[in-house]
């Protein structure tokens, strides 16, 4: 469930337009000339767009798990495991 959290509050973090984007095509589950229909843009226009979102999407979710790390190991997250 933890990851299910992480998302969640992840896909919060956006921009609603990237969130819809995201969520137009995995909740709801329409391709891209669908989402595209519903969003009133063309198809490589929300191409884009979700490509965007995505990156965006992946950038929160790896610095989500950066936090948790140094939460939980400092010395990894500083690195002086290296040291050793």
């Amino acid at each position: 469930l933890e990851g299910a959290t992480d998302l969640g509050a992840a896909l919060q973090r956006l921009k609603p337009a990237d969130r819809e984007v995201l969520l137009l095509v995995a909740w709801d589950e329409l391709d891209h000339d669908q989402a595209a229909a519903v969003l009133g843009c063309r198809p490589q226009t929300f191409a884009v767009r979700l490509h965007r979102a995505r990156r965006r999407l992946a950038r929160e979710l790896a610095d989500d798990a950066e936090e948790r790390i140094q939460l939980a190991r400092p010395e990894i997250a500083q690195g002086a495991w290296r040291s050793q």
